[in-house]
């Protein structure tokens, strides 16, 4: 027992000391630092006399000797060189043992970095842990061609001696090694083993530790032992071109058949790589499905381009294609992406967009042909992020779309990705039929760290009580405690992520972490390589040419800080994630965007608040996790540290380690729709009666589908359901009664019409393929009639929007509920009051608020979007808000024009998703319309030639309003200019480098 205690203090004294050195504060005592690391040192001698291992054996290493290794790894203390480099050698052994491939990865560079200290003395020591680092970090070949030159040319330095003999001689061990042999290795051993030479004997015993595992993880043999599939060739080839070995997670994965064509659920951690297990299986049925298609839905626009890139650099040389589909819901797709004439073998889109094609897909159009086709060929949906399935918000209306989609398209497989290690068996059940494939370790580690008010900091140690680390005192703000702990980390832990509860302070917080450090800045950027200067410069240029010269964020990230969040345009948030996957950032404040799905290189995360939006107003642990996720990814860091600030707040005390920090796995992933039907006839929350709203939607593009006439068709639709599956009598009860009211709810608004059973009249048949809720769909329809008879004609061949057309356009966007929600007029009413002013707008019972100030502005400001004006222009036009903490409060013209980008963000997306509704609506005149509006109105843009500059050259708005301002407002007009314009015409625009570099390639491909 004694032993045992004396073990825990060990590891919790290295774990404290490492926390304690990223902070910068006190120094830690030496001497209990280096006791600590003997202490782990005996335990670690006796783990690493444990024999060769199978790959059944990955993971099984208790975790505590895992945590051993890497604080000893880790650790820095007085030592010798040799000393340093056998503990570090050792750590290797135990980890490569237990298959951890991403940590040795980063202790690689360990490896290199000690390896320096002997250039003079040992240079062929030197070489042997360049080429193992480089081994570990799964450049093999470049290891070997490494090891060939020095070994046949020789090192001038060397010099004849016991020690240098025996260097050479695991030089050449490691040169096999690298070609895949281990007959040397095997030798070597035996005779440093015979001449009692102990340190040589650890070094090719932790090679021979990592052969063995490397061996076992192979993507070649474990791929063509689990799956015949991958024994061809052309297979084998692409898997020689992969990371030259397999996570113990995606080892499993494989054995459990994830790539056979089945329906499987993954639920792993994350940084696991479900990406790449994605990829397997969709090479795998495609290769074995010839002319079939794979559907991959992706739930964020940045997890979507993050696929679609990985997917594209994998799978296109087995000549697969792969297309992102969009995220947005448009059922006027005669001109969209899926009506091109070739279907992509893997497409990629929202949940959002997936629902669009289906409800499409039922219609004899070309669009509903293409979109049917795409369905009658997959034979693989993919969805990511399945845990999503159980949130409040979207979480419904996915559950409901798996439904449709697992009635109409039994014969697909399924295989969903979640990023849970746990808790998803009831969800798998759900969609598979079976257990989840789960209970995987992440590839690398993570410290977590709470930040208590009384100014302790605690660390989360599992299987005992949270410990102590340090004292800082604590003030009584958040935000300036949240600054100050980002500038106390270690430089080396840069990029770091805060991930704030809301965008203004997302904002703020970066503004505060800049002002606190004025002389950081400045010394950052001059530490930049010259290309990530560059990489910079071209940034700000970006910012400064959309939201203007005098924009903070432009300053902000001059100096190496930025905000991330969804009020961003999307060419700057793709900035923003380029600077920070190169590492030519400091600092990133953001909300969930970047939490969730995102593969970027954060070593240190920081949770400055707890109050997160959610049916609770807490951080719940799901979302928690995914954010800890961030930090320490692998290939990132071998460790990741997450600061946590806690709160004193009635609902937020004692959160973090009560729940967050729980080492119960009852967490379980569940349907949200009893929450629904249980709450919304009495809840004044307004996210709920949305959430009725989108089950409604659901409802109505069920309706539309020949499986939905049956009888008892509210109990039938809520069978099919997650949240039946889970749920007891009573919300069962409850939610085949939320689907019951929904069809009475459609029959009264004439959308639908109750027979033996419910149908949906012809109005009805045509708004469901809008995906609108059913309120809007009832009142926007009258205004369509009337927009038909007088101005819509109008448009008509147009190639660019006129003044007056874009205002009608805006009224006639704005008489929605969808737009109503982000709007000016919607903002000025109390909170408490706004879901009974929308029930009585939806019913009738408050006339419409035209001529309205507020509402007036909405529209006037939508338009001038429409007509390209810059955020400046819109932030200046905007009207002054009473309150200075609202939307528009400030006078300040940075201020105004970052609310501008917030406001504008909340009406793009489903004020195109309501002009698409509007088209379908239109009838004959709307299929008629030109197709550039839609994306006219959600990029800002009023002419055809500047929507497909932006959508097919990937200029910026003020770079293509320019073109056409000189061109003409046509596609062909741009086309002709370009092609008749010289480089030196083009330069005199003064549009951004980024944008030169893009329109010279272009103007070449014409």
């Amino acid at each position: 027992m004694t032993e045992q205690i004396e073990f825990t203090r060990a590891r919790q004294e290295l774990r404290n000391a490492r926390i304690r050195d990223v902070l910068s504060t006190e120094e830690a005592n030496s001497g209990k630092v280096r006791d600590a690391r003997n202490r782990l040192l005996e335990v670690l001698m006796l783990a690493t006399d444990i024999g060769e291992s199978s790959a059944d054996d990955f993971d099984s290493t208790e975790l505590a000797i895992v945590d051993s290794a890497v604080s000893l790894a880790l650790a820095d203390v007085e030592e010798s060189d040799i000393d340093s480099l056998v503990v570090v050698l050792m750590c290797i052994q135990v980890l490569a043992s237990d298959g951890h491939f991403a940590r040795l990865s980063l202790l690689g560079l360990k490896i290199e970095s000690i390896g320096q200290n002997f250039r003079e003395s040992r240079p062929y020591l030197t070489l042997a842990c360049q080429a193992f680092g480089m081994i570990l970090r799964g450049r093999e070949r470049g290891a070997r061609s490494r090891l060939n030159i020095a070994l046949t040319e020789g090192v001038a330095s060397a010099r004849r001696s016991h020690d240098q003999v025996l260097d050479v001689l695991i030089c050449a061990s490691l040169r096999e090694v690298a070609s895949g042999s281990r007959q040397l290795l095997m030798k070597s051993r035996q005779l440093t083993l015979d001449s009692n030479d102990g340190f040589a004997y650890q070094f090719l015993e932790s090679i021979s530790s990592w052969f063995h595992a490397a061996e076992k993880a192979r993507p070649w043999k474990v791929l063509a032992e689990a799956d015949e599939t991958y024994r061809g060739d052309q297979l084998q080839a692409y898997l020689m071109s992969k990371n030259p070995v397999l996570f113990p997670a995606q080892i499993a994965a494989i054995r459990a058949g994830v790539t056979h064509d089945v329906d499987r659920v993954v639920s792993l951690p994350t940084s696991s790589g479900k990406t790449l297990i994605a990829e397997l299986r969709v090479a795998a049925t495609l290769y074995r499905n010839p002319g079939s298609r794979v559907i991959y839905v992706a739930p964020y626009r940045l997890l979507a381009r993050q696929v679609q890139r990985s997917f594209s650099r994998g799978l296109s040389p087995l000549g697969f294609t792969v297309q992102d589909l969009g995220s947005g819901f448009d059922p006027a797709l005669e001109e969209s992406e899926v009506a091109r004439d070739d279907l992509p073998h893997i497409a990629i889109c929202t949940p959002e967009r997936l629902d669009s094609l289906l409800r499409i897909s039922s219609q004899q159009t070309s669009a509903g042909a293409k979109a049917k086709e795409l369905f009658d060929s997959c034979t693989l949906l993919i969805f990511d992020e399945l845990q999503l399935v159980g949130r409040a918000g979207r979480g419904p209306r996915f559950e409901l779309i798996l439904a449709r989609l697992r009635q109409r398209y039994p014969e697909w497989n399924i295989l969903g990705l979640c990023a849970a290690s746990h808790g998803t068996d009831e969800l798998s059940a759900w969609l598979t039929g079976q257990v989840s494939i789960s209970g995987a370790r992440r590839p690398t580690g993570t410290l977590e760290v709470v930040w208590k008010t009384s100014g302790d900091l605690k660390q989360r140690f599992p299987g005992h009580r949270p410990m102590a680390v340090t004292h800082i005192p604590r003030s009584a703000k958040p935000a300036d405690d949240a600054s100050g702990l980002i500038l106390r980390l270690d430089a080396k832990y840069r990029p770091v992520l805060a991930v704030e509860t809301t965008r203004s302070q997302a904002e703020n917080l970066a503004t505060r972490v800049s002002d606190q450090s004025p002389e950081v800045g400045p010394a950052w950027r001059e530490s930049l390589p010259q290309a990530a200067r560059d990489q910079v410069d071209i940034a700000v240029e970006e910012i400064e040419n959309l939201l203007g010269a005098h924009h903070p964020l432009a300053g902000l990230v001059r100096k190496g800080v930025a905000y991330h969040h969804a009020g961003l345009p999307t060419p700057i948030l793709r900035q923003i994630e380029r600077l920070s996957a190169n590492r030519a950032i400091r600092i990133v404040c953001a909300t969930t965007t970047v939490a969730e799905g995102a593969d970027l290189p954060f070593r240190a995360v920081v949770i400055p608040h707890l109050n997160f939006p959610s049916t609770s107003g807490r951080l719940d642990r799901g979302l928690y996790l995914n954010i800890i996720g961030r930090a320490g990814r692998a290939n990132v860091a071998v460790e990741g540290m997450v600061f946590i600030l806690d709160s004193d707040a009635k609902t937020l005390r004692n959160l973090v380690e009560s729940n967050l920090w729980a080492d119960s796995t009852s967490d379980r992933v569940t349907g949200q729709l009893h929450e629904i039907a249980a709450r919304v006839g009495t809840s004044n929350d307004i996210r709920l009666w949305q959430g009725y709203l989108h089950v409604q939607s659901q409802v109505m593009a069920w309706l539309g589908e020949g499986s939905s006439y049956v009888e008892e068709q509210a109990t039938s639709l809520a069978s099919l359901t997650l949240s039946w599956a889970g749920g007891h009598e009573l919300q069962r009860r409850r939610i085949a009664e939320l689907v019951q009211m929904s069809l009475r709810d459609l029959e009264e608004r004439g959308l639908a019409v109750a027979g033996s059973p419910f149908s949906l009249t012809p109005f009805g048949a045509k708004a469901r393929l809008t995906g609108l809720s059913a309120p809007t769909i009832t009142r926007l329809g009258q205004q369509v009639d009337e927009a038909v008879d007088e101005w819509l004609p109008d448009l008509l061949f147009a190639t660019e929007i006129a003044p007056d057309q874009a205002n009608n356009i805006s009224r006639l966007l704005f008489q929605s509920f969808e737009m109503m929600e982000g709007g000016l007029w919607t903002r000025k009413i109390r909170q408490d009051d706004r879901l009974q002013m929308m029930k009585d707008l939806a019913s009738g019972s408050v006339v419409w608020p035209d001529g309205d100030p507020a509402f007036e502005a909405d529209v006037s400001l939508l338009a001038s979007w429409i007509l390209g004006r810059s955020y400046t222009a819109i932030a200046q036009e905007a009207p002054t808000a009473e309150s200075k903490r609202s939307l528009f409060g400030s006078r300040d013209i940075s201020a105004r024009v970052s609310d501008t980008a917030d406001y504008l963000c909340k009406l793009t997306y489903p004020a195109a998703w309501v002009w698409s509704a509007v088209r379908v609506l239109a009838g004959t005149l709307g299929e008629a319309l030109p197709a550039f509006i839609r994306d006219g109105i959600e990029l800002g843009v009023p002419s055809e030639g500047a929507v497909r500059l932006l959508n097919e050259v990937g200029i910026s708005r003020p770079a293509a309003l320019v073109i056409t301002s000189r061109a003409g407002s046509s596609w062909s007009q741009v086309v002709d200019w370009l092609r008749f314009t010289t480089d030196g015409e083009i330069r005199e625009l003064h549009i951004t480098r980024l944008d030169l570099q893009r329109l010279i390639h272009f103007r070449a491909t014409l």
